[in-house]
């Protein structure tokens, strides 16, 4: 009979669960979900009680209800989408909470009714953010955003005094999910000046044209956008136009052309993929705080998953290797998930036939990754 040895302790917090399409009620039947607070009393989140990085959370989403929360640190660091139906034809955002001061970085041109519930999901991999509702294939918003890179995912709820069980309820309709990677193409890329007190009813948000309805009751120039790593501190948001006004068509170039009379970048996407890195290398020497790179650009203009894949690599390496900004909040993930997800992305890598230089760039990253460990 073979000899072995078991090393002590063997610690709970060690062991491997599933992260992947697994529900909520079962996470918290193993101890592995917990209750948090928020900037919003009586609003509360329950979230994974582990950090990840890349993950999605699929949800019953409500107007001004239910809401998804990804990356949660604290309950002034996360990511999370809701539906506010009292706005004019801009009801469905994904924002972040950074410091205390709440951003919108994406709005999409839909006016939703009053009491609006459907399936929702918000899903992050690397420095990509997507928002979902009802088609939990292809995604309403997608967003670019370094300021956040772990922390964990679940659902906030806005308690109202006649609910006898909110966390029960919330927990019941929630799965983990792996990150998805469609994304639509841009149509439009705009910089603009913000506006916004940076409260969550007063977000931060890039300041768009509006042309208010005779009631009152639409935006006649809202459209569909997802921000590129805006910065708290930044006087200026550049953002990916995804589509136009839901009433009437237009809205797009009326916005190019508001920016334009304010002296700002506005224009139609370059076609190709070198034209537009030269519009990122332009960018970027006039924005020296961002993290996100020529690949998160790719991604975030033309929706196609292999700039994802490098995009998502370059996350890992910047982050575990090079500058290392959230090393620390890396740090917190599982080792096992932490590992799991890299062998996932170079399997992924290897499979790919065209871009082969970059391809293999990319591919000696995670290598240098695993060698050199976090």
């Amino acid at each position: 009979m073979p000899e072995f040895t078991i090393s002590y302790p063997i610690r709970r917090n060690n062991l491997e669960y599933p992260t992947e399409d697994v529900s909520l009620v079962y996470l918290t039947a193993i101890d592995k979900m917990k209750d948090m607070p928020t900037p919003w009393a009586p609003d509360f989140v329950i979230c994974t009680l582990d950090s990840f990085t890349d993950k999605a959370i699929e949800h019953l989403l409500s107007d001004k209800g239910m809401w998804g929360c990804a990356r949660y640190l604290d309950d002034e660091h996360f990511y999370w989408h809701e539906i506010r139906s009292q706005y004019t034809t801009e009801d469905y955002f994904i924002k972040k909470r950074v410091a205390g001061t709440s951003s919108s970085l994406a709005t999409e041109s839909v006016d939703l009714d009053i009491g609006y519930i459907k399936l929702g999901k918000l899903s992050v991999s690397g420095s990509t953010i997507k928002g979902y509702r009802e088609d939990l294939e292809t995604p309403k918003l997608t967003v670019t955003d370094t300021d956040i890179a772990s922390g964990g995912f679940g659902i906030g709820l806005t308690i109202e005094p006649s609910d006898n069980n909110p966390r029960s309820s919330t927990v019941m309709w929630g799965y983990l999910r792996a990150p998805s990677s469609i994304a639509p193409k841009a149509k439009a890329i705009i910089e603009i000046d913000i506006t916004g007190k940076g409260t969550r009813e007063d977000p931060i948000r890039p300041n768009l044209l509006q042309q208010l309805s005779q009631d009152k009751t639409k935006n006649l120039l809202s459209v569909s956008w997802g921000a590129f790593d805006f910065k708290v501190k930044s006087s200026t948001m550049l953002i990916m136009v995804y589509g136009d006004n839901s009433y009437q068509t237009g809205a797009i170039q009326k916005q190019i052309d508001y920016a334009k009379s304010k002296g700002y970048l506005a224009t139609t996407p370059p076609k190709t993929p070198s034209d537009i890195i030269a519009l990122y290398k332009k960018l970027q020497y006039e924005h020296k705080n961002w993290l996100a790179g020529k690949d998160n650009f790719l991604y975030q203009v033309t929706g196609e998953e292999i700039f994802e894949l490098f995009a998502v690599v370059d996350f890992y390496f910047g982050e575990l290797i090079e500058h290392k900004t959230h090393y620390r909040q890396l740090k917190k993930v599982p080792d096992w998930e932490l590992r799991r997800l890299l062998e996932n992305y170079m399997n992924k890598l290897k499979k790919v036939t065209v871009l082969t230089d970059e391809r293999n760039k990319h591919l000696d990253k995670l290598i240098k990754i695993k060698k050199l460990g976090w």
